[in-house]
């Protein structure tokens, strides 16, 4: 046996349907809050809250390669290239930051005047903005460095890593890469 608030409820779910279009002639089927939009309450009941969208997730991955000098004496240049893929399902905005460099490692050629560094007089750190990577999809960046200690030669002389500005990381455990810089050909 239904209560009688339990009878009412339907009885005016009843009345509710019958307005909204499912009445004798009428021509539109009734419509349904969206799922964005909070449905107020009625006498007796509790609003039921709006849906939260789903947030932006980005899962970015990182690799980079060793740095490579040119061979050069001197103060050779040195490139180093990043890959970064984008197995998420958004395109976030990205930064790409370099953390720990020597100071023999200083930044050269384009592409860094828009990139924030500090260093202690010791380490250097750079973060640099990057063009963001599609959905799905992976990016390569080079860098250009000048070595002015050819001494620096090793495997762990910093890191670089990336960073979603503007969406969740998924899973940031491997985003970092730690960077070595071979000066006169690798041995390790």
């Amino acid at each position: 046996m239904r209560s009688v608030g339990t009878r009412m409820v339907l009885a005016a779910t009843l009345l509710l349907v019958m307005t909204n279009g499912c009445a004798a002639g009428a021509t539109s089927a009734p419509t349904a809050p969206s799922p964005t939009t909070a449905r107020p309450a009625t006498a007796g009941s509790t609003p039921i809250p709006a849906a939260t969208p789903s947030p932006v997730v980005a899962d970015l991955s990182l690799s980079a390669s060793k740095i490579l000098t040119n061979g050069s004496t001197g103060a050779p240049s040195a490139t180093l290239k990043v890959t970064v893929h984008n197995q998420g399902s958004s395109t976030p905005a990205l930064t790409v930051t370099f953390k720990h460099l020597p100071m023999g490692i200083a930044p050269i050629g384009d592409g860094w005047g828009s990139c924030d560094q500090t260093d202690d007089g010791t380490i250097r750190t750079i973060a640099c903005p990057a063009t963001p990577v599609t959905a799905g999809g992976t990016a390569t960046f080079t860098y250009t460095f000048r070595v002015t200690f050819l001494d620096l030669g090793g495997e762990d002389i910093g890191t670089v890593s990336v960073a979603a500005l503007d969406a969740q990381e998924r899973d940031a455990a491997d985003n970092t890469a730690k960077l070595a810089i071979c000066t006169n050909g690798c041995t390790f």
